[in-house]
Protein backbone atom coordinates (compact mmCIF):
# COMPACT_ATOMS: atom_id res chain seq x y z
CA UNK A 1 0.00 0.00 0.00
CA UNK A 2 1.44 3.74 -0.05
CA UNK A 3 0.16 4.57 3.27
CA UNK A 4 1.51 0.97 3.90
CA UNK A 5 -1.80 -0.34 5.62
CA UNK A 6 -2.27 -3.25 4.24
CA UNK A 7 -1.19 -6.54 2.89
CA UNK A 8 -2.57 -5.82 -0.55
CA UNK A 9 -0.83 -5.92 -4.08
CA UNK A 10 -0.99 -2.56 -5.38
CA UNK A 11 -1.26 -1.91 -9.07
CA UNK A 12 0.34 1.04 -10.66
CA UNK A 13 0.26 1.12 -14.00
CA UNK A 14 0.66 4.54 -16.85
CA UNK A 15 1.56 5.85 -20.07
CA UNK A 16 0.91 9.14 -21.79
CA UNK A 17 -2.58 8.86 -23.38
CA UNK A 18 -3.41 5.93 -21.58
CA UNK A 19 -6.02 5.63 -18.70
CA UNK A 20 -3.83 5.09 -15.89
CA UNK A 21 -4.30 1.86 -13.34
CA UNK A 22 -4.22 4.18 -10.35
CA UNK A 23 -3.22 2.49 -7.02
CA UNK A 24 -5.94 -0.30 -7.40
CA UNK A 25 -5.54 -3.05 -4.67
CA UNK A 26 -6.44 -6.81 -4.74
CA UNK A 27 -9.03 -8.43 -2.18
CA UNK A 28 -6.78 -10.90 -1.19
CA UNK A 29 -3.48 -9.41 1.21
CA UNK A 30 -0.26 -11.81 0.10
CA UNK A 31 2.15 -9.19 1.62
CA UNK A 32 1.43 -10.37 5.29
CA UNK A 33 5.05 -11.13 5.89
CA UNK A 34 4.76 -15.16 5.44
CA UNK A 35 5.38 -16.96 1.51
CA UNK A 36 2.55 -16.29 -1.25
CA UNK A 37 2.53 -16.74 -4.76
CA UNK A 38 1.01 -14.39 -7.17
CA UNK A 39 0.82 -14.83 -10.82
CA UNK A 40 -0.21 -11.36 -13.45
CA UNK A 41 -1.66 -12.21 -16.31
CA UNK A 42 -2.55 -10.33 -19.70
CA UNK A 43 -4.03 -11.81 -22.48
CA UNK A 44 -4.84 -9.94 -25.28
CA UNK A 45 -4.94 -7.05 -23.27
CA UNK A 46 -7.44 -8.49 -20.68
CA UNK A 47 -5.55 -8.65 -16.98
CA UNK A 48 -5.90 -10.40 -14.17
CA UNK A 49 -4.37 -11.43 -11.02
CA UNK A 50 -4.29 -15.20 -8.88
CA UNK A 51 -2.78 -15.01 -5.18
CA UNK A 52 -2.10 -18.70 -3.98
CA UNK A 53 -3.51 -20.17 -7.30
CA UNK A 54 -6.84 -18.55 -7.07
CA UNK A 55 -8.41 -15.65 -9.03
CA UNK A 56 -8.74 -12.60 -7.33
CA UNK A 57 -11.84 -10.44 -7.75
CA UNK A 58 -10.19 -7.15 -8.47
CA UNK A 59 -11.20 -5.59 -12.02
CA UNK A 60 -8.06 -4.20 -13.87
CA UNK A 61 -8.74 -2.16 -16.91
CA UNK A 62 -7.55 -3.69 -20.42
CA UNK A 63 -4.36 -2.42 -21.95
CA UNK A 64 -5.36 -0.19 -24.60
CA UNK A 65 -4.06 -0.71 -28.05
CA UNK A 66 -0.37 0.55 -28.58
CA UNK A 67 3.42 -0.35 -27.83
CA UNK A 68 4.30 -0.25 -24.11
CA UNK A 69 7.21 2.04 -24.07
CA UNK A 70 9.12 0.52 -21.20
CA UNK A 71 12.70 -1.26 -21.47
CA UNK A 72 13.64 -2.72 -18.65
CA UNK A 73 12.31 -5.07 -16.42
CA UNK A 74 13.19 -4.85 -12.41
CA UNK A 75 12.98 -7.02 -9.31
CA UNK A 76 12.90 -5.10 -5.48
CA UNK A 77 12.03 -1.62 -7.07
CA UNK A 78 11.69 0.44 -10.03
CA UNK A 79 14.59 1.91 -12.67
CA UNK A 80 13.92 4.76 -14.72
CA UNK A 81 17.06 7.29 -15.11
CA UNK A 82 17.51 6.47 -11.66
CA UNK A 83 16.38 3.77 -9.09
CA UNK A 84 13.49 3.99 -6.15
CA UNK A 85 10.40 2.02 -4.26
CA UNK A 86 13.08 -0.69 -3.17
CA UNK A 87 11.06 -2.64 -1.44
CA UNK A 88 12.06 -4.81 1.94
CA UNK A 89 11.47 -8.65 2.14
CA UNK A 90 12.33 -11.84 0.01
CA UNK A 91 11.37 -12.68 -3.97
CA UNK A 92 11.83 -16.02 -5.12
CA UNK A 93 11.37 -18.02 -8.16
CA UNK A 94 10.54 -15.10 -10.85
CA UNK A 95 9.24 -16.08 -14.61
CA UNK A 96 8.08 -14.49 -17.38
CA UNK A 97 5.59 -16.23 -20.48
CA UNK A 98 4.94 -14.39 -23.64
CA UNK A 99 1.74 -16.09 -23.64
CA UNK A 100 -1.44 -15.89 -21.41
CA UNK A 101 -1.37 -19.53 -18.49
CA UNK A 102 -5.01 -20.19 -17.84
CA UNK A 103 -6.69 -20.35 -14.40
CA UNK A 104 -6.11 -24.55 -13.68
CA UNK A 105 -1.92 -23.86 -15.05
CA UNK A 106 -1.68 -20.44 -12.59
CA UNK A 107 -3.44 -22.95 -10.06
CA UNK A 108 -0.79 -25.81 -11.05
CA UNK A 109 2.12 -23.44 -10.97
CA UNK A 110 1.00 -22.52 -7.48
CA UNK A 111 1.32 -25.73 -6.01
CA UNK A 112 3.75 -27.89 -8.47
CA UNK A 113 5.79 -24.86 -8.77
CA UNK A 114 8.09 -24.49 -12.53
CA UNK A 115 10.30 -27.65 -11.96
CA UNK A 116 7.80 -30.59 -11.70
CA UNK A 117 5.50 -29.37 -14.66
CA UNK A 118 7.94 -29.04 -17.80
CA UNK A 119 7.25 -29.60 -20.64
CA UNK A 120 3.62 -28.05 -21.25
CA UNK A 121 3.97 -25.31 -18.70
CA UNK A 122 7.44 -24.61 -20.32
CA UNK A 123 5.55 -23.28 -23.82
CA UNK A 124 6.06 -19.47 -24.07
CA UNK A 125 8.42 -19.08 -21.39
CA UNK A 126 10.54 -16.65 -21.76
CA UNK A 127 12.33 -15.75 -18.42
CA UNK A 128 13.14 -17.84 -15.13
CA UNK A 129 14.76 -16.24 -12.55
CA UNK A 130 15.50 -19.08 -9.57
CA UNK A 131 17.34 -16.02 -7.44
CA UNK A 132 19.35 -19.17 -5.81
CA UNK A 133 22.95 -17.74 -6.53
CA UNK A 134 25.35 -14.54 -7.39
CA UNK A 135 27.53 -15.02 -10.69
CA UNK A 136 30.10 -11.99 -10.50
CA UNK A 137 27.93 -8.92 -10.77
CA UNK A 138 24.59 -10.65 -11.71
CA UNK A 139 22.21 -13.41 -11.00
CA UNK A 140 21.02 -16.26 -13.59
CA UNK A 141 18.30 -16.50 -15.90
CA UNK A 142 18.16 -20.13 -17.23
CA UNK A 143 15.68 -19.58 -20.58
CA UNK A 144 17.78 -17.22 -22.64
CA UNK A 145 20.13 -16.05 -20.54
CA UNK A 146 18.63 -12.95 -19.84
CA UNK A 147 20.60 -12.10 -16.04
CA UNK A 148 19.68 -10.02 -13.64
CA UNK A 149 22.34 -6.78 -12.79
CA UNK A 150 22.60 -6.93 -8.79
CA UNK A 151 22.79 -3.52 -7.39
CA UNK A 152 23.69 -3.40 -3.90
CA UNK A 153 22.93 -6.77 -3.13
CA UNK A 154 25.54 -9.98 -2.43
CA UNK A 155 25.93 -13.59 -1.82
CA UNK A 156 25.22 -12.41 1.77
CA UNK A 157 21.74 -11.57 0.60
CA UNK A 158 21.21 -15.03 -0.86
CA UNK A 159 18.74 -17.02 1.81
CA UNK A 160 16.71 -19.43 2.30
CA UNK A 161 13.69 -19.40 -0.21
CA UNK A 162 10.26 -20.79 -0.68
CA UNK A 163 11.86 -22.79 -3.37
CA UNK A 164 15.82 -23.31 -2.80
CA UNK A 165 17.64 -19.94 -2.19
CA UNK A 166 15.36 -16.56 -2.62
CA UNK A 167 17.12 -12.87 -2.26
CA UNK A 168 16.84 -10.87 0.62
CA UNK A 169 15.72 -7.14 -0.16
CA UNK A 170 16.28 -3.76 1.84
CA UNK A 171 14.66 -0.60 1.59
CA UNK A 172 17.39 0.54 3.64
CA UNK A 173 20.11 -0.63 1.58
CA UNK A 174 18.71 0.48 -1.76
CA UNK A 175 18.51 -2.79 -3.18
CA UNK A 176 17.76 -4.09 -7.07
CA UNK A 177 17.96 -6.82 -9.63
CA UNK A 178 17.46 -5.15 -13.23
CA UNK A 179 18.10 -6.02 -16.51
CA UNK A 180 17.55 -2.82 -19.62
CA UNK A 181 17.17 -5.00 -22.88
CA UNK A 182 17.92 -4.72 -26.37
CA UNK A 183 15.50 -4.22 -29.12
CA UNK A 184 15.30 -8.25 -30.18
CA UNK A 185 15.21 -9.53 -26.50
CA UNK A 186 11.78 -11.53 -25.68
CA UNK A 187 11.33 -9.04 -22.70
CA UNK A 188 9.93 -6.77 -20.95
CA UNK A 189 7.04 -9.07 -20.48
CA UNK A 190 4.95 -5.36 -21.52
CA UNK A 191 5.80 -5.61 -25.31
CA UNK A 192 3.63 -8.95 -25.72
CA UNK A 193 -0.06 -8.41 -25.90
CA UNK A 194 -0.33 -11.55 -23.98
CA UNK A 195 2.06 -12.54 -21.43
CA UNK A 196 2.22 -13.49 -17.72
CA UNK A 197 4.46 -12.36 -14.65
CA UNK A 198 4.85 -14.88 -11.87
CA UNK A 199 6.74 -14.70 -8.57
CA UNK A 200 6.88 -15.98 -4.84
CA UNK A 201 7.59 -13.36 -2.32
CA UNK A 202 7.81 -12.80 1.69
CA UNK A 203 6.93 -9.36 2.22
CA UNK A 204 5.36 -7.64 4.98
CA UNK A 205 2.95 -4.68 3.68
CA UNK A 206 2.58 -3.08 6.53
CA UNK A 207 4.26 -0.01 7.21
CA UNK A 208 6.09 -0.31 3.17
CA UNK A 209 4.60 2.72 1.61
CA UNK A 210 3.74 2.60 -2.41
CA UNK A 211 6.93 0.48 -2.40
CA UNK A 212 7.66 -2.01 -5.95
CA UNK A 213 8.29 -5.94 -6.20
CA UNK A 214 8.22 -5.99 -9.90
CA UNK A 215 8.35 -3.31 -12.04
CA UNK A 216 8.95 -2.33 -15.81
CA UNK A 217 10.11 1.59 -16.84
CA UNK A 218 12.34 3.21 -19.33
CA UNK A 219 15.67 4.37 -18.68
CA UNK A 220 15.17 7.11 -20.71
CA UNK A 221 11.88 8.25 -20.26
CA UNK A 222 9.93 8.34 -16.86
CA UNK A 223 6.69 8.52 -17.98
CA UNK A 224 5.86 4.73 -18.78
CA UNK A 225 5.58 2.29 -15.84
CA UNK A 226 3.91 -0.71 -14.76
CA UNK A 227 4.06 -2.18 -10.72
CA UNK A 228 3.40 -4.44 -8.75
CA UNK A 229 3.89 -3.26 -5.75
CA UNK A 230 2.59 -2.46 -1.37
CA UNK A 231 -0.45 -0.43 -1.10
CA UNK A 232 -1.01 2.97 -1.51
CA UNK A 233 -3.65 4.84 -0.29
CA UNK A 234 -2.16 8.29 -0.57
Amino acid sequence: ASDGGSGSIDFYIRQSGWPTVNHIKTTAEPYDGEWHHVVFVQEGGERRVYVDGELDDLEIVAKPEGDFRVNDTTIGGILRSSASHWVTGLIDDVAIWKRALSDDESAQLYKDGLSSVFPTLGNGLVAYWPLDEVQGSKTPELVNGYDMELTNLSADDVVEGRIGNAFSFSNEKQTLLSRVHDAADQLPANKHESYTISMWSKVDGNGQNDLRLFSEANTGDSNPLFNIGTASDG
